[in-house]
């Protein structure tokens, strides 16, 4: 059986491009369906040194999470990404025979 998996996506954002990030995350998170990603939780950082976001995801498998970060069209929002992402922090971990709550 294939675990799935959580992914924690910390976000640090370019000042004055929220506008521009608002975008790429909309698009990103219409992307995710696709992959049968699920956006769990987003918090909003409170200190200049703590993350701008911080997204919580479910991903069915790492496979799919793969494949997601794989696909042509995120790849076209590439500049749109750069524009209004300065920093970015992932880490997954493994749900051992746990569905999606």
């Amino acid at each position: 059986m294939t675990s799935a998996i959580r992914v924690k996506v910390r976000l640090w954002c370019v000042p004055g491009q929220s506008r521009a990030f608002r975008q790429f995350e909309d698009s990103a998170m219409r992307l995710m369906k696709r992959y049968g990603l699920k956006v769990l939780s987003i918090s909003h950082g409170s200190h200049p040194d703590e993350p701008d976001e911080v997204h919580e995801i479910w991903a069915p498998t790492a496979q799919a999470f793969e494949a997601y970060l794989a696909d042509g069209d995120l790849a076209a929002m590439s500049a749109l990404r750069q524009q209004s992402i300065a920093r970015t922090e992932v880490i997954v971990t493994p749900l051992k025979d746990q569905p999606l709550a």
